[in-house]
């Protein structure tokens, strides 16, 4: 049972207050929940729902009876269809995909040109970029305590250039420094920060100082 402001998203919590996505073509898309969040720009069609503190941004598609739920998120250009679910505090994004009957759940990352299907599980702290899967979270993090401690003992994070100088560099060229030994081979930078820090690739363009807030809240010093 359902009318134009309620709906059951079968999570055992009855109706809740809801409403139907506008699309940006201007049709009328899938369910979502008022607890959740869908960027105008986003696409919620089909049978799709988006619920609980569920945020799907910027130009993502949710379609066929996709759900995605929890304080899942997902942005950028990424898809998920079928009968896909993207649920927990998952992250879905770039250009990633997302559909058949895979699960994407707990604090799992797929992002980049990330595909997953069939009945494909990420879950954890899984990482998926591409075709490879990411070093596990906890390297991550110990690689930012390294990039705080150089940063910390006078080095520079600086975000403009791959390599400044010996002791200035951007995430991506701290990380080839630290784990490839490469200080000025900015052919390879961006490609080794993809490799060793996945968790903060959005970040790669970023700010100095969003880029430091970062590191230091993956490094547990936020």
């Amino acid at each position: 049972m359902t009318d134009n402001n309620t709906f059951d998203f079968e999570d055992g919590k009855g109706l809740v207050p809801a409403r139907r996505h506008t699309n940006p073509d201007g049709s009328t898309g899938g369910w979502v929940a008022d607890t959740a969040s869908v960027d105008p720009t986003a696409w919620i069609s089909g049978e799709a729902w988006v619920y609980g503190k569920a945020e799907v941004s910027d130009y993502a598609r949710v379609y066929g009876e996709a759900r995605v739920y929890g304080k899942a998120e997902v942005y950028g250009d990424a898809r998920v269809f079928g009968e896909a679910r993207v649920f927990g505090e998952a992250r879905v994004y770039g250009k990633a995909v997302v559909s058949d009957y895979a699960r994407v759940y707990g604090e799992a990352r797929v992002f980049g040109q990330a595909w997953v299907s069939g009945q494909a599980r990420v879950y954890g702290s899984g990482w998926t970029w591409g075709d490879a899967s990411a070093p596990p979270i906890e390297d991550q993090r110990e690689l930012a305590r390294e990039i705080l401690a150089q940063v910390d003992q006078g080095g520079h994070l600086a975000m403009a250039r791959y390599h400044t100088c010996e002791t200035t560099h951007c995430l991506a060229g701290w990380c080839q420094v630290i784990r490839d030994g490469e200080r000025v081979n900015e052919d390879r930078a961006y490609e080794a920060g993809i490799r060793h820090l996945p968790a903060l690739a959005h970040l790669f363009f970023a700010g100095d100082d969003e880029a430091l807030r970062a590191l230091r809240e993956l490094a547990g010093q936020g």
